[in-house]
């Protein structure tokens, strides 16, 4: 289940990647500080709180990108801002009207999943969270079954994402 980091939006970190930040400071322990959006996320878990998505207002060349991955009450939590860790939206053979903005949002999965019995269809927007930062969606293009690739292909970076209303790099 994916769920959105509400209320007013922490300044991302600098720079992405996985892990924990390191903490800052002298000591001989080994226990990681978590920076802002850890915190937060931390807080919805246990608050068993979430709300509806939406993007801030750092957009474009403005929107930083974050990944992080966690082990939290023992499942893998995977965070991200699904703002791409390299140039996007530059290089489309037609221009897309969207552009990516920070969407925090994370994810809670088992620290040892295992395959399921059967599959099963996936809703649009987010399915998955890249390391990149940037976001998967499924393959469709609109609700009524349409395919993306046909519709939207055009609009594709080199890198064959694009952002989606609402700012999600996909």
């Amino acid at each position: 289940v994916l769920l959105r980091l509400s209320g007013s939006e922490p300044a991302p970190p600098t720079g992405s990647g996985s892990g924990t930040v390191p903490p800052t400071g002298s000591g001989s322990g080994s226990a990681a500080v978590d920076d802002e959006v850890v915190t937060r996320v931390k807080g919805y878990i246990d608050a068993g709180t979430c709300g509806s998505i939406s993007a801030n207002s750092n957009c474009g060349s403005s929107a930083t990108s974050y990944y992080k991955e966690i082990t939290y009450n023992s499942k893998r939590v995977i965070i991200s801002s699904q703002v791409p860790d390299h140039t996007a939206e530059h290089d489309a053979i037609t221009s897309n009207p969207n552009t990516r903005c920070e969407r925090y949002q994370y994810v809670q999965l088992p620290l040892t999943p295992t395959k399921g019995s059967s599959a099963a269809a996936t809703g649009m927007g987010t399915v998955g969270l890249a390391v990149t930062g940037g976001a998967f969606f499924n393959h469709l293009s609109n609700p009524d079954g349409s395919l993306a690739m046909p519709n939207e292909g055009a609009s594709l970076d080199s890198c064959f994402g694009h952002s989606a209303p609402g700012g999600a790099y996909h």
